[in-house]
């Protein structure tokens, strides 16, 4: 990936209106929770998203403890993040999304709320992957297999399910 700074020089010159960030394990939210503050001080009007994991299961103590955060969409987000997109395009109330996590001020107190997920995805109802609006040439350049012992740098990675059987106690999916 990009240094911090290469990704906000980037992004800034995207200029996006929503920015979603996913950290799938809690090992990894200590980067996303720093670049989450590098985006709000860079590009404040932005709202940030986040997923993921460990962002579902710890919502609340997320939300509480930081304000670069605007949203959290828990679970399975493949529908649920273009509801949320959609409803910003057509100026709807973003806190109709299913899944949601959010902060509310109700006076002086500060209440996390939180819309019911959806019923969990059928993966068979997602469609195919665009591949061809993707410059596979680029993808392959990065040379970056999960596979070290492969033979040939052009490859796809292909996820046949979701999820993990185990139960590694670091793990965020262990709960």
């Amino acid at each position: 990936g990009l240094e911090d700074e290469q990704f906000i020089k980037k992004i800034k010159k995207f200029n996006p209106d929503i920015i979603g960030v996913s950290a799938l394990f809690s090992s990894q939210f200590g980067c996303a929770e720093r670049l989450a503050r590098e985006i709000k001080k860079n590009i404040p009007k932005a709202i940030l998203v986040f997923g993921g994991i460990h962002a579902s299961k710890m919502y609340e103590s997320i939300l509480k403890k930081n304000s670069s955060i605007d949203y959290i969409i828990c679970g399975e987000a493949d529908y649920t993040f273009t509801l949320f997109c959609n409803s910003f395009e057509n100026g709807e109330d973003l806190t109709k999304t299913p899944g949601l996590a959010y902060r509310e001020q109700k006076d002086s107190n500060l209440e996390i709320k939180k819309i019911q997920e959806p019923p969990g995805l059928d993966m068979n109802e997602l469609p195919f992957p665009a591949w061809h609006l993707m410059d596979m040439k680029l993808y392959w350049d990065i040379g970056m297999p999960h596979n070290p012992f492969m033979k040939s740098k052009e490859f796809m990675t292909i996820m046949t399910e979701r999820g993990c059987p185990e139960k590694c106690y670091f793990c965020s999916s262990a709960d």
